[in-house]
């Protein structure tokens, strides 16, 4: 795991986060590591989604880093007020689960990225910077936990419609024909961090988490030589 990551302004200007946690101490904890960012202007509080959807308007953050494991509840609809009352902010889910289904319900809300409660700063840091590049991130363990679940019947017979780019459909292929992502990344000419991505953008925008499901699919829709 990398240390000492240098944080990029949002846009060029100074970072405005807004921390969600019904614990006092939880975001006192979490201040204290924020803080420390390289960019952070303003760091304002929130102890449940009403309270955040109304900083929300008023400080227009960059980040949005809430718990998802409140007592109220978050849900989709929740994140996707958040991101409207930001007017853009991104989302980082911190969960202490690691459910795929819950995964993929938080991103297909829109937040960029889900992170574990038991992982240093290090890896909040990294999503913090992977989120500004634009990106998705999940770490590592839940990457690999996450493609390795298995896939009901509904999953793998959906209709073959998708929002899936034309890389995505490449690397589509190549997962299915049994390349790994640092084969995929040499053949593609891409690195090993972008076909993880892409990975992940697949397994999001179908709801398929297994290289068993996915295979199934790029069968179907005609993306896989085995076919």
């Amino acid at each position: 795991r990398r240390s000492g990551i240098q944080i990029h302004t949002f846009r060029g200007t100074p970072l405005k986060l807004l921390l969600v946690d019904e614990s006092r101490i939880a975001r006192a904890c979490y201040r204290t590591l924020l803080e420390q960012l390289p960019g952070a202007q303003e760091i304002q509080e929130a102890s449940s989604v009403n309270d955040a959807t109304e900083r929300c308007r008023t400080l227009r953050p960059d980040i949005i880093l809430i718990n998802i494991d409140l007592k109220e509840g978050v849900d989709t609809d929740a994140i996707r007020r958040l991101m409207t009352h930001s007017q853009g902010g991104a989302v980082i889910a911190i969960s202490a689960y690691t459910e795929s289904r819950r995964v993929d319900e938080m991103l297909q809300a829109g937040a960029a990225a889900f992170v574990l409660k038991k992982q240093g700063f290090n890896t909040l840091q990294e999503a913090i910077q992977v989120v500004l590049d634009g990106e998705i991130y999940l770490s590592e363990e839940l990457l690999e936990e996450h493609e390795g679940e298995d896939d009901n019947e509904e999953d793998v017979h959906r209709p073959s419609t998708t929002d899936l780019t034309k890389r995505e459909q490449e690397v589509l292929g190549y997962v299915a024909d049994g390349h790994s992502s640092r084969g995929i990344a040499g053949a593609l000419g891409l690195s090993l961090k972008t076909v993880e991505t892409h990975r992940l953008h697949i397994r999001v925008k179908l709801g398929i988490h297994s290289v068993a499901g996915l295979t199934k699919y790029a069968i179907r829709v005609g993306l896989s030589e085995m076919g």
